[in-house]
């Protein structure tokens, strides 16, 4: 057998144990969404909207200390952790993984102690409750994805969880007794296996000696902890903003003229839609959300092994996963993007009802910018873990929070040529995207690194294509 032929095999195989795991998280996730989902029917169709939005608030709390809570320290580890294996320093890995899953775990302590104090006193609590189970379990599950163990980090929060709550929630309903009380009474409940089954899983592996790192530590992982919450601003700052332009009558476009009309005092968008605008604009945000959830299955398999090729020197192998990666991400957009522009207002009709006819332009636009985001967001990935250089955070973030403020102005400007208020800020998410791809191509191609996208780097050699 050839060098070169050795080389195939063992990318190719490299590839199926990546798509195998990608697969594994995105199966898990879209349950998990789904549980979560019919979680809310059973509650709509049994509470008050008020309370709905109570309990709701509370969930997000929970979603909240799970991707901000472990403060960075849970990207950390997938930094430095799959790094430190790779070049042979097992008992150096180690002792930093005690470190940083200390670190991790600093907020959602304080948050869990917190609440547990003010259970009696404050309605908040139960909030604060979910938010430092969240944010334990999340720095749990940064040390696993650093270890390689996708399954038991998604596991826990993907699929147990959701399907505690569901299944609660049936039977509280079913017997007569689901309260707001009884309701988060099973949201922590159903919180509290998962976190308990991550901890068994770390405590029988290698020895887990947590500790609080050192201050460098802290300012690397804030760092990455910054980036963090402005990719989460750029992530769900468009339905804010367009609930702020529909209620707060901002400002708004009454029609093919581009005539912009103040209203003032607080009054309601004079434009066709107003709120309903909201509604599509949300239909389209979550048809988008599914072809995320493979991007962020692929992100999840993807960030450690570009930390350990990063540290190997292994360009050929990070050129390679990160195509695959992108090929995860972009393919499901692309899919869905071609379905609903075969099937137009109908389609969309048929799943949502006749009041969302209107959803079909801006859910279009919202798959594109999912494209976009699936064939370059992965860049980040290997900016900040795979060939993380002096100021690579700073850049990503000072990138995100350009993209950020690009996405109301483009949106503004949108409402000021005629579009509608859901095609407008669509259309704000979409050069938001476009941005912060084009920015994230250029800071990781002008270093050397690998071509994002699901082609490749220009001119690869067939040869080498086959290992993708």
């Amino acid at each position: 057998m050839s060098m070169a032929e050795g080389f195939r095999r063992r990318g190719a195989g490299a590839g199926a144990g990546m798509l195998g795991a990608a697969a594994g998280a995105f199966g898990l996730r879209l349950g998990g969404v789904a549980c979560l989902a019919l979680a809310f029917v059973v509650l709509a169709r049994t509470l008050p909207a008020a309370q709905v939005a109570g309990l709701s608030l509370a969930m997000a709390a929970g979603t909240l200390g799970r991707y901000l809570g472990p403060l960075g320290f849970d990207q950390l580890a997938l930094r430095h952790l799959p790094r430190l294996r790779a070049g042979g320093r097992a008992a150096m890995a180690r002792r930093l993984e005690g470190a940083l899953f200390g670190g991790g775990c600093a907020a959602g302590s304080a948050c869990l102690a917190a609440g547990l104090v003010l259970l009696p006193l404050s309605p908040a609590a139960p909030a604060l409750l979910l938010a430092g189970l969240g944010a334990l379990g999340g720095a749990a599950a940064g040390v696993q994805r650093a270890r390689g163990e996708v399954f038991r980090a998604v596991f826990p929060e993907g699929g147990l969880a959701p399907g505690l709550t569901l299944a609660g929630l049936l039977l509280l309903s079913a017997a007569g007794g689901l309260t707001p009380g009884a309701a988060l009474a099973v949201l922590i409940g159903a919180a509290l296996p998962g976190l308990v089954l991550q901890l068994a899983w770390l405590a029988g592996g290698a020895r887990l000696r947590p500790h609080l790192p050192a201050l460098r530590l802290w300012r690397e992982a804030l760092a990455l902890w910054a980036v963090q919450g402005a990719t989460l601003l750029l992530n769900r700052s468009a339905l804010w903003l367009a609930a702020a332009l529909a209620t707060g009558g901002v400002m708004t476009a009454t029609g093919g003229g581009g005539i912009m009309t103040a209203t003032g005092g607080g009054g309601a968008m004079t434009a066709a839609g107003g709120m309903a605008e909201v509604a599509w604009l949300d239909a389209g945000l979550r048809l988008a959300l599914l072809p995320g959830l493979a991007g962020w299955a692929a992100g999840m398999v993807l960030a450690p092994q570009v930390s350990a090729l990063g540290a190997r020197g292994d360009g050929a192998g990070l050129q390679a996963a990160l195509t695959l990666g992108c090929r995860l991400a972009t393919a499901p957009a692309l899919a869905l993007l071609g379905l609903l522009a075969l099937a137009g207002e109908g389609g969309m009709v048929a799943v949502l009802g006749p009041g969302f006819a209107a959803a079909t332009t801006p859910a279009l636009i919202l798959l594109a910018a999912a494209a976009v985001d699936g064939a370059t967001g992965l860049s980040a990935l290997v900016i900040l873990h795979g060939r993380p250089e002096r100021g690579a955070a700073r850049r990503v973030l000072g990138l995100t929070l350009a993209a950020a403020a690009s996405l109301p102005c483009a949106a503004l400007a949108a409402l000021g040529a005629g579009a509608g208020l859901a095609t407008a800020v669509a259309l704000g998410v979409l050069a938001a995207t476009v941005l912060r791809g084009a920015g994230l191509t250029a800071l990781l191609v002008g270093s050397g690194g690998p071509w994002p996208g699901p082609f490749g780097r220009p001119g690869m050699a067939p040869a080498a294509r086959e290992r993708v």
